[in-house]
């Protein structure tokens, strides 16, 4: 459910910023790197730049994601 969550509230930051202009964008998760279907359906493809931007961003996203979880089962005695 969290990650169902995530990918909505990813693919919906524009609609959410241009409703609340208070709200600081840097702070709301952009999964728009990850949206290859213009570049490829318009003819231009992706790069090996792009591709490389692509997993940039998945590995910063994995270890902010994996830093939250550690630390919410910090104090867990699992």
């Amino acid at each position: 459910m969290a990650t169902l969550t995530f990918a909505f509230i990813g693919h919906s930051r524009q609609p959410f910023l241009i409703q609340f202009p208070a709200f600081p964008g840097w702070l709301y998760p952009s999964l728009d790197t990850f949206n290859v279907i213009n570049p490829v359906a318009h003819g231009s493809g992706i790069g090996l730049i792009y591709v490389g931007l692509m997993a940039l961003v998945f590995a910063g996203w994995v270890a902010a994601l994996l830093a939250l979880g550690s630390l919410g089962f910090a104090r867990r005695d699992l």
